[in-house]
């Protein structure tokens, strides 16, 4: 939380010097965060449209491909997203290791190890 204040003074405080490399990272993160939560909502919706379009049909033709179409774009363009973020996380872990940009972690945190004892004991 620390961190964010700092970013918020730099871009915004009377200090002159540009905001360090890692507010950077962390408006990349968060934009990039939220262009998936759209995404997802917006592929959500068209499967969800798709499927009352399909159920309102009344067997249809003309409908009832419309409405399969619908999903099946939906699910086309979900896939070439999630694609699209495994391709660009795999180069940039590749070829730029030192950029933390695409630092993702999907399903629960990595354990971090307790702190070494004061008193000098084993870690």
């Amino acid at each position: 939380m620390e961190k964010i204040g700092e970013c918020a003074f730099r871009i915004t405080g009377s200090d002159s010097a540009p905001p360090p490399l890692e507010c950077l990272n962390g408006l990349v993160i968060t934009l990039i965060n939220l262009a998936f939560t759209v995404v997802g909502a917006v592929s959500l919706f068209f499967l969800i449209f798709g499927a009352i379009k399909f159920i309102t049909s009344n067997g249809d033709p003309k409908a009832v491909k419309s409405a399969r179409d619908t999903m099946t774009y939906a699910i086309i363009g979900t896939i070439l997203v999630i694609g699209t973020f495994v391709f660009a996380n795999l180069f940039a872990k590749t070829f730029l290791p030192d950029l933390s940009i695409f630092n993702f972690h999907i399903g629960p945190e990595p354990l971090t190890p307790p702190p070494c004892p004061v008193g000098g004991g084993p870690c």
